[in-house]
């Protein structure tokens, strides 16, 4: 298999790098999505029983204990509840929307090697056909179809590697989109059930998400 991509040319090499990036992206992005997945429903479970006791200085106290995204969202929302302002509703927006970058960082970059990496191979495949004709020219088209051959095939090899790697990524982009859009979802219904709590006990009008 290593023998065939050398004999792909030059442009195998950013078809490679674009596959290890690749891998890369899908790896920490996945690890990320099931950190923050878990450790979300388990930080809002237990902030939501510190808010039914009305302890908002444990609730802050514990958000900057668990220090991560979520919890730190939380954490300015409450400050502003504590503080008796009614404009934490607009905090706790804004701030939702950097969770939404946070989760989506990345993505697009393995978007682009979808779309890069089979244009990749194309190039490969027209430059390496150009050579093989250009050796046809040369011979003055004494060149057998063996020779022909093996010269199309080893061109062929660029658009095999970035079919191959663009399917990676475009399956993979696909898969962690949903799995983003699955975990907003399920972060924002745990963190409605709080925010209707604290519009409860604080006689706060609206909806936070």
């Amino acid at each position: 298999m290593i023998q065939i991509l050398i004999k792909g040319g030059i442009l195998i090499i950013p078809i490679i790098a674009c596959s290890i990036i690749a891998i890369a992206i899908i790896i920490e992005r996945t690890y990320i999505l099931i950190k923050i997945r878990k450790k979300s429903k388990k930080f809002l479970s237990i902030l939501k029983t510190i808010i039914e006791n009305e302890d908002y200085a444990q609730a802050t106290a514990f958000c900057e204990e668990e220090n991560f995204i979520v919890s730190s969202i939380w954490k300015e929302g409450i400050e502003k509840i504590i503080k008796k302002k009614k404009d934490f509703k607009e905090t706790m927006e804004d701030k939702s929307s950097a969770l939404v970058s946070y989760l989506e960082e990345r993505l697009n970059t393995l978007a682009t090697i979808a779309h890069v990496s089979p244009l990749l191979g194309l190039l490969g495949t027209v430059t390496g056909m150009i050579k093989a004709f250009m050796k046809v020219e040369q011979l003055a088209g004494r060149a057998d179809a063996a020779a022909l051959a093996g010269g199309i095939w080893e061109a062929l090899v660029t658009t095999a590697a970035g079919l191959v790697v663009a399917i990676l990524a475009m399956v993979a982009h696909h898969y962690l989109v949903d799995k983003v859009n699955n975990t907003i979802k399920e972060i924002e219904e745990h963190s409605c059930k709080l925010v209707f709590l604290i519009n409860d006990k604080n006689d706060f009008s609206g909806n936070l998400l």
